[in-house]
């Protein structure tokens, strides 16, 4: 299954990542924030060399061409306007 974490920066996306990328039947295919256009190894040294991958800046309409599942990692407001438009977009949503 494709996966997104949007709110990539903070501990919360990090740890994120580090689980779905050990997931036997999830592939991370699409990781953002609210800014974006950097490397994720740029985000989060840990990573480098253990998994690479462009930042994107969020946006659920990108999301919802590759992905099934998107998990977000974002404050409380933020996180509702992006639920309501993955959902629209029939991407299931874990909001942590």
């Amino acid at each position: 299954m494709n996966v997104a974490v949007i709110g990539a920066s903070g501990y919360t996306g990090l740890e994120l990542i580090k689980m779905i990328i050990k997931h036997p039947t999830f592939e991370l295919v699409y990781v953002a924030t609210s800014e974006g256009n950097t490397k994720l190894s740029e985000l989060h040294p840990s990573l480098l060399g253990v998994y690479e991958c462009d930042v994107a800046k969020a946006d659920a309409a990108e999301v919802a061409k590759t992905c099934e599942l998107a998990f977000l990692a974002l404050p409380h407001k933020t996180a509702m306007g992006f639920v309501k438009e993955l959902m629209a977009l029939n991407v299931k949503v874990v909001d942590l």
